[in-house]
């Protein structure tokens, strides 16, 4: 996901100064950049947010398995004050899935359907489930690791009569990675904590404003 967030910065004309990993973590040439993207390990993100604190540069977190330090993260952020954006998924097809489970719920609520999902990733991922499962956590969700799949995570709605089934394949990491840009970008000039749902709402409410009338 490192790999693939830079590939997205560069496409879109960024440049990245720095790429740090686990054979190199001097965040002294940190001081330069405007924002810092974190696809790194659970037991490492709360370690690295630490460290970009006092240089008061904007923070995007997409690595998951971490949420017990979030509340942390969060009192951080605003006491330094820098500006943090935690999502599990940065994925817009993601976003509109959760608003269709949202409708969808609504819709059978007065009807006999029992709700489950599955998530499926490859089985390198480190945090069962997933984040994203997590995210919709009325929802209770199996776990799959497999091969190399990117990321599915299907939520089946079932009565006596009717199976619903809403479906989100990730085609690559590529999607995930431009949304952590697209954010990254959205977040200059902020301080505090935000969530990709803000950055989804103001930029479809942005996007209606610009529709003729």
């Amino acid at each position: 996901m490192g790999k693939a967030a830079k590939a997205a910065a560069l496409e879109k004309g960024h440049e990245v100064t720095v790429s740090l990993d686990s054979s190199n973590t001097d965040f002294s040439p940190l001081v330069e950049v405007d924002v810092c993207i974190d696809f790194t390990s659970p037991d490492a993100v709360w370690g690295n947010i630490q460290k970009f604190a006092p240089l008061k540069k904007n923070v995007i977190i997409g690595t998951t398995g971490w949420e017990k330090d979030l509340p942390k993260a969060c009192q951080l952020a605003r006491e330094t004050p820098f500006g943090l954006l935690y999502a599990p998924n940065f994925s817009i097809g993601m976003y509109i899935l959760k608003k269709l489970i949202d409708q969808a719920r609504t819709l059978t609520e007065p009807f006999e359907f029992d709700v489950a999902g599955v998530e499926m990733h490859h089985n390198q991922k480190k945090d069962m489930p997933s984040g994203t499962a997590k995210d919709l956590s009325e929802i209770p969700f199996a776990s799959v690791r497999c091969g190399k799949l990117t990321g599915i995570h299907q939520v089946i709605f079932n009565s006596e009569d009717d199976t619903i089934e809403l479906i989100h394949r990730a085609s690559s990491r590529m999607g995930f990675a431009r949304g952590a840009v697209q954010v990254a970008e959205w977040m200059e000039g902020k301080t505090g904590v935000y969530t990709f749902d803000d950055f989804m709402k103001d930029t479809i409410c942005n996007s209606m404003e610009l529709l003729p009338r």
